[in-house]
């Protein structure tokens, strides 16, 4: 074996070697809530998608968001939307936002506040 091929040779090796440390030490996303901006709290009488959605966004693996207008106390009624395993955390964010905010111009309840991303990864 030539040097030249050898040293070529050792570097491909080594390459190989840092690109999977680094795949590693990203992981998956999956079971992660993220970046919580705002903590959104479920009761124990809710129904509908938005809790099950929360739950798809923590257990996806890739980049996810969700975004809701204000629930809590007092805000029974909200939209929600999520999206989950996009490219990068901007495109989540940018779709659920966007899916939310048409949401409240279907539903046009007075009740909603703005939409908002409650968490993303």
């Amino acid at each position: 074996m030539r040097a030249g091929a050898f040293i070529l040779a050792v570097f491909l090796a080594g390459a190989a070697t840092v690109s999977s440390l680094a795949a590693a030490q990203a992981g998956s996303l999956a079971g992660s809530e993220g970046e919580v901006k705002r903590r959104h709290i479920f009761d124990n009488l809710e129904y509908g998608p938005c809790k099950n959605g929360y739950r798809q966004y923590v257990a996806a693996s890739g980049h996810s968001a969700y975004a809701s207008s204000p629930s809590g106390f007092g805000n029974e009624a909200y939209v929600c939307s999520w999206r989950v395993n996009l490219a990068i955390k901007a495109k989540a964010e940018a779709a659920a936002m966007a899916d939310c905010q048409a949401g409240l111009r279907k539903y046009k309840g007075d009740v909603f506040g703005p939409c908002e991303i409650v968490a993303s990864k």
